[in-house]
Parts: C-alpha cells; structure tokens; sequence
C-alpha cells in the first residue's frame, strides 16, 4: 500500500511547482517534504518527479500523480462529508477547458459553484484540442475537450456544438478594396489564430477552398483580446456566436458572406471515481451545455 502523505506530498508538489511552496501549503519543512517524495519513489523503484523550478512529474509520476489527485480529493471528501458547516473544508476540483469556454456557456457553472460555495476550481486554459492530455497525464480531473473518445480511467459524454462565427471589421474589408467580405476572398485576409494549436480557422480557410492560400497570421491567446484584435481589424477570426452577436448588431463586425457557423463538438470528459464532487460537478456543467450549446442534428 502506498502512504496517503506521499501521495499528498506528490499532489501538492506538482500542482505548487516547488518543494518550498509545497511545504508551505503543507505545512512541514521542504526537507521532510523531500524526504516524502523520496519514500515514495523508493516504494516503487522509479523517479516520479525532475526536481526542476517548476517542479514536473517524469512519466511514471505521471501515472502515480493520477492516484495521488484521486486519494486527495476522495479524502477532502471524507472530512467535508464529517465537519460540521463552519468546519467544512472546500474541496478543490482541477478542470482543463479552452479560453472560449470559459468566456462563454462555462460561466454559468461558475455562477453555480460561487452560489454553493462548495467547490474550489482549479482552472486550466489550454486549446480544446489538448485540454484531454492533461487529463491523460494527471495534471487535472475533468475537461472540455473535442476528443470523443474516452480516456482510460475516465468517463466521457457529449455536451453539444459550440458555434463560430467568422467574422471581419468593415475596416479591414475597406483597406483591402475587396468591397465585400466573402468566403471566396477568405485567401486575401489576413487570419487570426488564438495560438498555434488552435486549428478553427485554419481548417476552416482549407474547406472553404483556399488550401493553397497563405495570408498573413496573428496569434492572439487571449478571449477578450481576440475579439478585439478582430474588432480593430488586425484579421478575420471565427468568434462564439454569444460574444458575436452584438458586435455584428452594431456594424462594427460583418459575417463572412456563404461562411455559415463552424460547429465544433465538445464533449466532458472526468475521472471515473466515485466522487460526489465530480459527479455534482458533471450535473451543473451538462446542465449549462443544454441550455447554451447547440444540440446535433441527427447523425451529426
């Protein structure tokens, strides 16, 4: 059997990224921590962390940080579950999901968790295209992620269509004398990427028949700047439908004519533990995808 203080000492090490704020947090000296740490690698004849500023797992910590997030959050569990209200401690939940998410349909589940006052998040901004490798790799418990398959260990369930819509300031189409901002003229304008992960308009630019084009690209990794990137007319950009709606109201944004909405599917992905934290977690953020994402049509 594996020592729950090891494990917590593995847990905190990594999530804090040093042996000192680590101790800190734990309230022991960073030698008793290392000391810890050691025990546990020697329990199981492998090197689990790089004692590197910040500190990361190797990939056997990898595997044996898993265990180590699952043991502290079912403990903290266990306390909440025997504290009396003032007593209780707030239980901390590690989700990974991408910036348009949380600038979005999330914020109502953060709503949800403020209200409750039960929950502790701990956020991971990360392309929906990756946000499922930190739950590979331990680092956290739950994602929103575009992956449909399920991770090893965990469940998985669709969650809907998050919609694009690609847009462009008049500005920009009046510089570039194209007098219209149309899909044919996609190739001629200069694109914005959230960053270099982020495959939305680059796939999009490729279905739309400009494979051979290659305009200028701007990466901006940042929600609110994005749209404002976009609103000043640095690129076209494929913005959610909920923050596009009302720049599009007042003429500072234009739909790309034929363009349409990019539909990108979501799906949640957690650990399969029976926790109630995530369990409840799980109701309140399929919850919010019904009534804000888009559902799919039949054989979509």
């Amino acid at each position: 059997m594996l020592s729950s203080l090891h494990l917590e000492a593995l847990a905190t090490v990594c999530d804090a990224g040093t042996f000192e704020q680590a101790a800190a947090e734990l309230q022991v000296t960073p030698s008793a921590l290392s000391q810890r740490i050691s025990g546990l690698e020697r329990r199981l004849g492998r090197v689990l962390v790089r004692r590197s500023r910040p500190v990361t797992p190797t990939a056997d910590g990898e595997i044996v940080l898993r265990l180590a997030r699952q043991t502290v959050l079912l403990q903290a569990e266990c306390l909440e579950a025997f504290a009396d209200a003032e007593g209780a401690e707030q239980v901390r939940v590690s989700v990974a999901l991408n910036a348009d998410t949380l600038g979005t349909w999330f914020q109502e589940v953060l709503a949800d968790v403020a209200a409750e006052g039960r929950l502790v998040l701990d956020l991971r901004i990360e392309d929906e295209s990756r946000t499922a490798d930190l739950l590979r790799a331990g680092e956290v418990m739950a994602a929103v992620s575009i992956d449909p398959q399920p991770i090893q260990g965990c469940t998985v369930e669709p969650l809907g269509l998050m919609s694009y819509v690609p847009a462009v300031s008049p500005d920009l189409v009046d510089r570039l004398g194209l007098g219209r901002a149309h899909i044919d003229d996609l190739g001629r304008m200069p694109m914005l990427r959230f960053g270099r992960d982020d495959d939305i308009q680059p796939a999009f630019l490729m279905r739309s028949g400009h494979a051979e084009a290659r305009p200028p690209v701007h990466h901006v990794p940042s929600n609110a700047e994005f749209i404002a990137a976009t609103l000043c007319g640095l690129g076209w950009g494929a913005i959610p439908l909920p923050q596009v709606r009302a720049p599009i109201a007042d003429g500072s944004l234009i739909p790309i004519q034929g363009a349409g909405t990019i539909e990108v599917p979501l799906y949640w992905h957690r650990w399969r533990v029976d926790s109630p934290t995530l369990i409840h977690l799980t109701e309140l953020v399929t919850g919010a995808a019904r009534v804000h994402l888009q559902r799919p049509t039949n054989g979509g």
